[in-house]
């Protein structure tokens, strides 16, 4: 019987086609996050003033939320490690009997945010 020979693709031509495949997976799946993640930046906004708290929300649909300083009760503030190290938190405003407030995160510079409302109401 005659001896038969198997001929495969070459082992690295194929391990090189995999890695590829994995990383045009993502990025295909990275840039609308990417893209997404950008415009959350700049057009998400709260906007300290004197008759209250302006929080602005959204690029196509978007949503402004007015907080009048007199409806606050109080403010709290939670900070991670990462965000002890790199100055973000999350700032939540309690209104009347609101019992789970509003919470704004990653927010830049909350201790410095909190200090403003607070010195407003």
């Amino acid at each position: 019987m005659a001896e038969q020979r198997v001929f495969r693709t070459n082992k690295k031509v194929f391990i090189m086609n995999v890695i590829s495949s994995i990383i045009l997976c993502f990025i295909l799946i990275g840039i609308p996050f990417l893209i997404m993640f950008i415009l959350r930046y700049l057009y998400t906004s709260i906007t300290v003033s004197e008759n209250g708290l302006l929080y602005k929300k959204g690029w196509l649909n978007t949503t402004q939320k007015q907080i009048p300083y007199n409806k606050i009760n109080t403010v709290d503030l939670k900070m991670g490690l990462l965000g002890k190290m790199w100055d973000y938190g999350e700032v939540r405003i309690f209104t009347g009997n609101d019992v789970e407030g509003i919470a704004f995160k990653n927010i830049d510079r909350p201790k410095e945010l909190k200090s403003l409302i607070e010195a407003k109401i």
